[in-house]
């Protein structure tokens, strides 16, 4: 499913229901592109400071100390013989002013961690967790149509139940994929 399929899926769950605050403060989060900065995106894409025609980036993701989902894009230098694709101004600006930032997400859902929580609120929960996922590989695709990605995180969302908190929400990050996983159209 798409991004925003799993948005309607969320909010029809949540329909008419009362759920804890957090899940408020998760609505705002998908409703706003699910934590994309599309100003990043578009200066990432902007043409301006490359100095090919399809310059090489990495895009990693990552929950950070915080807890908050955070994905970044840095340029990609194959060997040590490479130069940049990009334009120092470019990277300078990018950096300092933090524009390498993609997605962020303040405290996805990781499960209530407890078995009081109505099956309603688990099943949104899972589902908000597939639409950023979703929106995370809509975004990298997106990248590659403009960009050569020579490497991107794997993400996923697995559901794993235990004894003592209940059911939990596992965030899997695949730092090195294969470079068959590896999104980009063709030259």
């Amino acid at each position: 499913m798409r991004s925003d399929e799993y948005l309607t899926e969320f909010t029809r769950c949540l329909a008419g229901r009362k759920p804890r605050p957090q899940f408020q403060k998760w609505v705002w989060q998908a409703e706003a592109d699910f934590g994309v900065w599309d100003f990043n995106v578009q200066k990432l894409l902007d043409r301006v400071g490359w100095k090919t025609t399809r310059p090489r980036i990495s895009v990693n993701a990552r929950l950070n100390q915080s807890g908050n989902l955070s994905v970044t894009w840095r340029p990609a230098i194959v060997s040590v013989f490479d130069s940049c694709d990009f334009e120092s101004p470019f990277l300078v600006d990018t950096y300092a002013m933090q524009r390498d930032c993609l997605l962020w997400f303040r405290d996805p859902p990781k499960g209530p961690g407890t078995v009081l929580v109505s099956a309603h609120e688990q099943k949104a929960e899972k589902l908000l967790a597939e639409g950023i996922v979703a929106r995370y590989k809509e975004l990298v695709t997106k990248l590659g149509h403009h960009l050569v990605i020579t490497s991107h995180t794997k993400v996923a969302v697995t559901e794993r139940r235990t004894k003592v908190s209940g059911r939990v929400l596992q965030w899997q990050f695949d730092e090195d994929p294969a470079d068959e996983d590896v999104v980009s159209d063709a030259p």
